[in-house]
């Protein structure tokens, strides 16, 4: 049976979870833990690598949007790009960039788990738009799994043979 995942996947179940806990999570580390902060050397260079780090998420995520919208239209996988590095670069630049970035820059402590629930929550959630993908692209997808990681590049595993 196949299932019909729109276009938007799992998307905005993800996004309003996680902005929740968000809120959740600053709104306490304001008001109960102002002292919890951390600074990597200075203000100054939280916030230059906080700033890096948001540039190249939101980088990220309107190149994987302008593919798989060109993409969807011819019914292909998309394998290129920033695609041919993670399966899942709007997840990825959000969880790995974005919202780190936005952390560093608060300085609040409590916030570095924000990107950690984003990622456990993404585990559970992207199953369903797996399946979705595999059923879709078959024998393509499956080899695309292989080769490419879900949000961290795979290293090719040398054979002791080799």
């Amino acid at each position: 049976m196949k299932q019909k995942v729109n276009i938007y996947g799992v998307g905005p179940l993800f996004a309003s979870i996680s902005i929740l806990y968000s809120i959740i999570v600053f709104s306490l580390s304001h008001l109960y833990f102002r002292s919890l902060r951390f600074v990597i050397f200075s203000k100054r260079l939280n916030i230059i690598i906080g700033v890096i780090l948001i540039i190249a998420g939101l980088t990220i995520f309107f190149f994987s949007i302008i593919a798989l919208l060109q993409f969807r239209k011819e019914e292909k996988l998309y394998t290129k790009g920033v695609y041919s590095i993670m399966r899942h670069p709007m997840y990825g630049s959000w969880i790995l960039y974005t919202v780190p970035g936005m952390v560093i820059i608060s300085g609040y402590l409590p916030g570095l788990t924000v990107p950690l629930f984003m990622y456990i929550i993404f585990k559970i959630l992207i199953r369903k738009e797996e399946r979705y993908l595999e059923e879709r692209f078959g024998e393509d997808y499956r080899k695309y799994k292989e080769r490419v990681g879900l949000l961290f590049p795979k290293f090719p595993v040398r054979k002791k043979d080799e």
